[in-house]
């Protein structure tokens, strides 16, 4: 029997293990692949958003999907949604919503938000609540309004307070000294006092997300 050479073999194994790896990259039809962030495929990014002394409505991006160059994620498709921490202080027992969506649509004048996490909080007290997704996440893309991969019973067109020439505080925005303008396809959260009399002394929210 003839016997192969090592260079043989060693390229034997080569082509084997080249089939291998196009065999895992395999995207079936209609699929898209996440971008993962640089840690590996479980590691989501992070942000994170301290205010303090909320007397007001108050609208925050929490993730710009457009801005790679503050934030740390790369591919700008879609948010992929896999956390949400919160943990505040209400000074007295007024209620305050503290609302998280997708803005679906934004102009000059108004944009259109699907929430997707509402928070109703109402004794003046700390809270401390965490918001874990399934481990594939919340797909947060859409292919236009009303056409989202989610269905929300809360949907709203907001004619003040966001749009696309408001300047809106968001976690790179202190840090960096930039300014953030939402746009389409952003985490947003809306602090929104229902009832007169009180105020949000401190409100953190941490965000794990990834993008594809």
């Amino acid at each position: 029997m003839r016997r192969l050479s090592y260079a043989t073999i060693a390229m034997m194994i080569a082509i084997a293990l080249i089939f291998v790896l196009l065999g895992c990259l395999k995207v079936g039809e209609g699929e898209q692949i996440e971008v993962q962030s640089a840690g590996g495929a479980n590691v989501p990014y992070y942000t994170f958003l301290d205010v303090t002394d909320l007397e007001e409505d108050t609208w925050y991006v929490l993730v710009d999907l457009d801005d790679v160059t503050n934030f740390s994620h790369k591919a700008t498709n879609a948010i992929n949604l896999k956390q949400l921490c919160y943990t505040g202080v209400l000074s007295n027992a007024t209620r305050w919503d503290v609302q998280f969506g997708v803005v679906g649509e934004i102009t000059g004048t108004s944009a259109f938000v699907e929430w997707i996490h509402v928070m109703h909080r109402t004794k003046a007290t700390q809270f401390d609540e965490k918001w874990t997704l399934p481990e594939h996440g919340l797909d947060l893309s859409f292919a236009a309004v009303d056409d989202m991969r989610f269905v929300a019973s809360k949907e709203y067109t907001y004619t003040t307070g966001l749009t696309t020439t408001l300047a809106i505080e968001s976690p790179v925005t202190a840090s960096n000294v930039v300014t953030t303008y939402a746009e389409a396809g952003d985490l947003v959260m809306f602090v929104q006092e229902v009832d007169t009399g009180g105020y949000i002394e401190g409100l953190s929210i941490g965000t794990c997300y990834n993008t594809r």
